[in-house]
């Protein structure tokens, strides 16, 4: 039966080693970077040096211990692979998942294990190449396998490059997607494993699929799938996030691919990283125009102008959402500057592109009524405001498209999940906004204070969000807090009241309550309601101290009273003990006694018996007379 050995302990595997060779191991094996003090693997020369000359001629003398010893740094798959070459030596049954045969292959390769006169022993008749070769031959028969396959040449392109790995799987994977899509089966090149492929082999597998003619629709829909999963959420994104990045020069060295078996948010990995997806999905996009639809395009598209890609890449992103603009919606355009929905119409309105439109009338009336919506939107007070200083207009407008908004640029998200999201972005932004508005040093003190937003339109921007969507109103009342202290005593009582109104006390954490009693500025009930929940939480902490008070006195008193019901048997077994002395002592005199007695007894029978000893002999005597 076939032994999964990648997963097996060193201990372990020595174990059956030892048993297969049947004598003290004569060799160490050391792969270096596993851990700290690298991995060390207690093996035998022979099967080792009969397999491949490499271990022979790397292997060295330790000066220290005596043994021979070989350090396999570089080793592709590391200590996984070495797990399946010393069983293939010893000539273990052992199996190999498609996520480990790139790397067996590798190994095999670097240790020159492609003789066959070598070949290893028990059933293998081949060298470990051909070995491992036919293996994943029968691999790359399935898609799932064939896709597993490809994901184990991440880290080892050059190596498995070389080998044809890469190149023969990507093939297969591209046939089987032109077969699922002819049998308009489910689309196996939009599965979630292709998500974790590194950008490099994914985008070689895009090459094999125009090669083998997959519709540029299907290759769109793969490009919008591993973008959704490697890209952040553009609706998430901001740019003040990304500011302090500068954008990659057309030099900048790409960086090293993901690991394959794992995957990473991607907005844990840098913008550098992220910019080097999105250009590497951009210049793979299929040339046709409806390749991708537009909510995907306008995704790579925001995620272009926030990680600040190159001139080229928003270019073409532009130019492609261009050609696509009249399948925008007005949710769609808001997430975008205007600068951006300029270029976005200077793509639609070009030439190039108006000349391939069967009714060019009707799509520029299409244009022309979405863009009027658009600028509506933006012209309607309080909805949204045009200022571009901070950026309040577009937090405002965004926060008022939450509740209507379909599916996300990347993800089908729900508004309430998206509301959610966005919940502790729009109270910064209201608290950024207060304290932006909060004038210099060199302000009159006198000058009344003008803020950013009225009172209304901040109420707006905080209300627009479900009342559920905040789990805890901390975020909340920081931002009422810091429009209220700003703008001091430009508030009427009114509208403190109104603005403070919008925090419900009982969803306040207890360091805020306590800021909350601290300030002077907020209305009065307010500062009651916080009292009466803090005295409220402290009359409920002072009765549960009571109650573990209570419960810990009567624990100890319940051991109290089994102390000294055990005291009282301990004494009852002193009592107990002392007569059993004394009714030694008794035994012990009466055994005395009759001891003494059976001794004198036994001194008058030794007395008589010499007696008649003598009796007997004086009758002998005058008998013989």
């Amino acid at each position: 039966m076939a032994v999964d050995v990648a997963s097996m302990s060193a201990g372990e595997l020595e174990a059956v080693w030892l048993r297969r060779a049947g004598m003290r191991s004569d060799l160490t094996v050391t792969i270096p970077g596993v851990t700290v003090s690298g991995v060390s693997f207690n093996v035998h020369k022979y099967p080792l040096y009969a397999r491949t000359d490499f271990f022979q001629e790397s292997s060295s003398e330790d000066p220290d211990s005596g043994r021979n010893v070989i350090d396999l740094s570089g080793l592709p798959g590391s200590e996984r692979s070495f797990k399946q070459v010393a069983s293939f030596c010893y000539g273990m049954d052992f199996k190999i998942s498609p996520l480990d045969a790139p790397a067996l292959a590798c190994a095999a390769a670097f240790l020159g294990m492609t003789d066959d006169t070598r070949k290893g022993m028990g059933k293998y008749r081949v060298n470990l190449l051909s070995f491992t070769a036919a293996a994943i031959a029968g691999m790359l028969k399935h898609a799932d396998s064939a896709l597993a396959v490809l994901r184990g040449c991440a880290g080892l392109l050059t190596e498995a490059d070389a080998l044809g790995i890469v190149e023969e799987a990507a093939n297969r994977l591209a046939e089987h997607a032109v077969t699922s899509h002819n049998l308009s089966t489910s689309a196996i090149h939009t599965g979630d494993a292709i998500a974790l492929l590194p950008l490099d082999i994914f985008q070689r597998l895009l090459a094999k699929f125009k090669e083998k003619n997959l519709p540029e629709r299907e290759i769109g829909s793969a490009i919008a799938y591993y973008a959704q999963h490697n890209l952040p959420d553009p609706k998430s994104l901001s740019s003040l996030s990304y500011s302090s990045d500068p954008p990659p020069s057309s030099s900048t060295t790409p960086s090293s691919s993901p690991s394959s078996s794992s995957s990473l948010p991607a907005l844990s990995l840098s913008p550098a990283h992220n910019r080097r997806v999105l250009e590497g999905l951009t210049s793979a996009l299929p040339a046709g125009a409806g390749s991708m639809p537009m909510q995907p395009l306008l995704g790579l598209l925001r995620c272009a102008i926030v990680l600040n890609a190159s001139e080229g890449v928003k270019g073409t992103l532009q130019r492609r959402a261009g050609a696509l603009f009249t399948d925008a919606s007005l949710d769609d355009l808001l997430m975008l500057e205007i600068s951006d929905v300029q270029g976005l119409l200077h793509g639609f309105t070009s030439e190039e592109h108006l000349g391939t439109l069967p009714d060019r009338s009707q799509a520029l009336q299409a244009a022309a009524s979405l863009i009027d919506s658009f600028l509506l939107h933006l012209s309607s007070p309080p909805t949204a405001d045009p200022d571009a200083a901070d950026g309040v207009g577009n937090a405002a407008a965004a926060a008022t498209g939450a509740s209507s908004a379909s599916a996300g640029l990347f993800s089908a998200t729900t508004a309430g999940a998206r509301a959610k999201k966005e919940a502790a972005y729009i109270e910064d932004k209201a608290a950024r906004a207060a304290m932006d508005g909060s004038g210099s040093d060199t302000q009159s003190q006198s000058q009344a204070f003008q803020p950013l937003l009225s009172v209304v339109e901040f109420k707006h921007l905080v209300t627009a969000l479900p009342a559920d969507a905040r789990l805890s109103h901390d975020s909340l009342f920081k931002a009422v807090t810091a429009y209220v202290t700003a703008v001091g005593t430009g508030l009427a009582d009114w509208e403190v009241v109104t603005l403070v109104g919008l925090v419900t006390p009982s969803r306040l954490s207890p360091s805020a309550m306590d800021a909350a009693a601290a300030c002077t500025l907020l209305p009065l009930p307010f500062l009651v309601a916080v009292l009466r929940i803090q005295k409220q939480e402290a009359r409920a902490l002072f009765q549960q101290q009571q109650r573990q008070v209570a419960a810990e006195e009567a624990e100890t008193q319940r051991a109290e009273a089994a102390v000294g019901e055990l005291r009282g048997r301990v004494q009852a077994m002193r009592g107990r003990k002392r007569e059993v002395q004394r009714e030694l002592q008794v035994v012990k005199a009466a055994l005395l006694e009759d001891h003494r007695a059976l001794q004198t007894e036994l001194a008058e029978a030794e007395a008589r018996k010499a007696a008649l000893e003598r009796q007997l002999r004086s009758a002998a005597a005058v008998a013989a007379q």
